[in-house]
This record gives C-alpha cells, sequence and structure tokens, in this order.
C-alpha cells in the first residue's frame, strides 16, 4: 500500500498539501494520506483526500513516535516527538 503521510500547522491548506505532494512526486500510486490521529479531521487533508479520491489513514501518537525517520527537525521532535 502506498500512503503519503503529512505533518502541518493548523493554518495549512489543501492547496499547500497538494503543492507538497506534487514536490514530493505527486499522488501517483496512493491509496492514502496518513496524519497524526489529531489532525485526521481537519479540513485540509479531506479536502485533499476527497480532490483525490483517497482515503484518511489517522496515525496514533504512540506510532508516530515509532516511526524512522530519514530527516531529524527540532520542532518536529519537541511536538511530536519524532524526527520529521
Amino acid at each position: 500500500m502506498m500512503v503519503a503521510g503529512f505533518g502541518f500547522r493548523a493554518a495549512a491548506t489543501a492547496a499547500s498539501l497538494r503543492d507538497a505532494l506534487d514536490q514530493a512526486g505527486g499522488p501517483g500510486d496512493l491509496e492514502a494520506l496518513a496524519v497524526a490521529t489529531d489532525g485526521s479531521d481537519a479540513d485540509c487533508v479531506n479536502d485533499l483526500a476527497n480532490t483525490l479520491g483517497l482515503r484518511v489513514l489517522a496515525v496514533s501518537a504512540d506510532a508516530v513516535r515509532a516511526a524512522s525517520t530519514l530527516t531529524q527537525s527540532k520542532v518536529a521532535q519537541r511536538a511530536r516527538g519524532t524526527g520529521s
């Protein structure tokens, strides 16, 4: 299963998430968008998912912290306990 995971600020829009997705290679064969549980009801995520015909997967805080990341962000580490 191909999934795109998103972390975003409260001011994010569906257009800004789409731009990030396009810069990462586009929706291609995606089956879902993944976000932390507390962001899974955000309009920007759900609007993008609906536009692309994808489902939204809510990822628990424990799963977010357990994820291995290729990059490290001090902001993400403080906010979510993960590298990026």
